[in-house]
């Protein structure tokens, strides 16, 4: 690992968690050229500038397919974020899967969307085509697949995962510790059931929506079965037309367990460290993923150590599983006027930073001569402090006037204040270099410190 990057400390033990922000894009994509894995786990729809920026620097990208069209904020499949605007296409209240979603016969779509996108959302049935589509075709040079594709084009090593830990789990007798393997359920109609409860038999699930919700109970015995073929018809179904003649059939074949997010990190992890021959690897990961995998540090140990012991599988001692978090990359802009403020403004921060250093080391120094009177010392370096940040409240004004507040701080879901692939889809290689490339050279950690400070000042 490069040894100018510096992690936070490291959650669990054999499989090592660290959470590592003292990282920039181009420093990623050098570990990526030496062989070392990195990718960006995402979701079908809408990207937003972070992930776009990471797919510009050709870092791989999974997409997951398994989203519900009603509860994903974050990456809205049921509609197109264009031109700052979200444009509904399909009803958002459905709590069914996104990728079975058949979009209605007449579109509201803007005449000034891009003739080739335009064409693609207009001949795609399914939400899923046109948004997989439209991202791979905007980045034609990058590795995008959907989570069903990478699963099944790893399926051999994610077989022998799932069924070592349940195996060995079974065994225990602990059966709750099931749901960390299998936690949810889909039904061909796109509906999902949650695991209720698991006896010495069966998994029972159950719908979490409303009390007239599907139930059913699984034989244990039969689950990784089921969910062999589940991924094989949902590796298929993204890039089917749901007119075609096999649709119906490869969608009843959708049924089956899916996989929670504890195990699709060991996953991650494992198959990385298998594919590229390491013991560290970097995920890119939004917001939910840092929030949420730091509080199982233990079962991620637990569950990776009995692998260690009970499998064939060439994973090494310890996997250093490197979290990059990159949801600060924001402040991306199409208009040259907004990313050049967005510039000035990281100027005179570092500018002001080092003017502070500067007045304490003056001050240091002259009161060590024993001279008190250092007034003028500070009506200088005031004068200083005053004028960048009398040229900082107009760059803020300026950024304002792009940026609103909730996409800049808040979760994404809550605006559709930004642009998407299908914004960025027209545009040349080195207008792509102009919008991206700054925000490459800057760490993670600094681009929190900036948002920080906008936070206060906006």
């Amino acid at each position: 690992m490069n040894s100018n990057i510096e992690n936070k400390e490291g959650i669990g033990n054999n499989f090592n968690i660290q959470i590592c922000e003292n990282i920039n894009l181009y420093q990623l994509r050098e570990l990526f050229d030496q062989g070392f894995p990195v990718i960006r786990s995402a979701h079908i729809g809408n990207q937003y500038p972070s992930n776009l920026s990471i797919m510009h620097f050709g870092l791989p990208s999974v997409l997951y397919d398994r989203t519900i069209l009603s509860k994903d904020k974050n990456y809205k499949p049921g509609s197109i974020i264009y031109n700052g605007e979200e444009i509904e296409i399909f009803e958002k209240k459905q709590d069914k899967i996104s990728i079975l979603s058949r979009l209605p016969k007449s579109l509201n779509l803007p005449h000034h969307l891009d003739s080739d996108i335009f064409n693609i959302v207009s001949n795609s049935d399914g939400i899923g085509a046109f948004h997989y589509e439209v991202t791979k075709k905007t980045f034609p040079e990058t590795e995008i697949i959907t989570f069903s594709q990478w699963l099944d084009e790893n399926k051999e090593i994610v077989l022998k995962v799932i069924s070592t830990l349940f195996e060995n789990i079974e065994k225990s007798g602990d059966y709750d510790k099931l749901n960390f393997i299998f936690d949810r359920y889909i039904l061909p109609n796109g509906e999902i059931l949650t695991v209720k409860y698991i006896d010495d038999d069966y998994m029972y699930f159950d719908s979490n929506t409303n009390s007239y919700g599907s139930s059913l109970k699984i034989k244990k015995s039969e689950l990784i079965e089921r969910f062999e073929k589940s991924t094989n018809a949902m590796s298929d179904i993204v890039i089917k037309n749901p007119l075609d003649s096999d649709f119906n059939e490869i969608r009843d074949e959708i049924k089956g367990p899916i996989l929670s997010n504890i195990i699709n990190t060991i996953l991650f992890g494992i198959i990385d460290s298998i594919k590229y021959n390491k013991d560290t690897v970097y995920h890119c990961s939004g917001p939910d993923m840092v929030n949420y995998i730091e509080n199982f540090g233990k079962i991620y140990n637990e569950l990776y150590s009995i692998l260690l012991e009970k499998s064939d599988l060439k994973i090494p001692a310890t996997l250093n599983f490197n979290i990059v978090p990159t949801a600060n990359i924001k402040l991306l802009s199409l208009d040259k006027n907004i990313r050049t403020a967005i510039n000035d403004l990281f100027v005179n921060n570092e500018k002001l930073s080092q003017i502070s250093i500067e007045k304490g080391i003056q001050i240091k120094e002259l009161k060590s001569q024993g001279i008190t009177d250092i007034k003028y010392v500070i009506a200088k370096y005031s004068s200083l402090i005053e004028k960048y940040k009398s040229q900082n409240k107009e760059l803020i004004k300026l950024i304002k006037s792009t940026f609103c507040s909730s996409y800049l701080f808040d979760h994404i879901g809550n605006t559709s204040n930004y642009f998407s692939q299908f914004d960025l889809y027209s545009y040349s290689e080195s207008e792509r270099n102009e919008i991206f490339e700054k925000m490459g050279s800057i760490n993670m950690s600094d681009l929190k410190k900036q948002l920080s400070f906008l936070k206060k000042n906006f």
